[in-house]
């Protein structure tokens, strides 16, 4: 049984033009959505052959924009994967965010 969660950013199809058009290049960021999502399902394969559980997060662009204007930080790859973290780990402690 998995001990610990991984949270792993997910983007909506719909979504991932503005990532692709935002996000400075990076390798983890490939043109089509298809390869990124198979890039994350497999991502969430290894995770859990090495016993432990993932979570999808849902990153929306325009979240992670004020996100990086608040803490005031560049608009990165490394900042999405942080953002989806700190996002799962505050959805666990306090519950899902009101809408």
């Amino acid at each position: 049984m998995p001990s610990r969660t991984i949270y792993v950013a997910h983007i909506l199809p719909e979504e991932y033009p503005l990532f692709r058009a935002g996000l400075p290049r990076d390798s983890r960021l490939p043109m089509k959505y298809e390869d990124w999502y198979q890039a994350t399902l497999r991502t969430h394969k290894i995770h859990r052959a090495a016993a432990l559980a993932t979570k999808p997060v849902t990153v929306h662009w325009d979240d992670l924009v004020e996100y990086a204007r608040r803490i005031r930080l560049p608009v990165t790859y490394a900042l999405l994967t942080t953002y989806a973290i700190a996002q799962g780990h505050n959805h666990r402690r306090h519950g899902p965010p009101r809408l």
